[in-house]
């Protein structure tokens, strides 16, 4: 098997918030909370330019 590592881009986040939300729910992370809106807020910050990230 080969593994290819490369940076993430914009159109790969609905992949990487999934993948990100499964591995939070097999560590324990409750069903009823609804993790996606705070994941795709912090990481969708990455694609912002530096002069606007707050």
């Amino acid at each position: 098997m080969i593994i290819t590592y490369r940076k993430l881009i914009e159109s790969d986040l609905d992949i990487f918030i999934k993948m990100r939300i499964d591995q939070l729910r097999e560590e324990g992370a409750k069903e009823e909370i609804d993790l996606e809106p705070a994941l795709r807020d912090g990481y969708s910050i990455i694609f912002r330019p530096a002069s606007v990230r707050t």
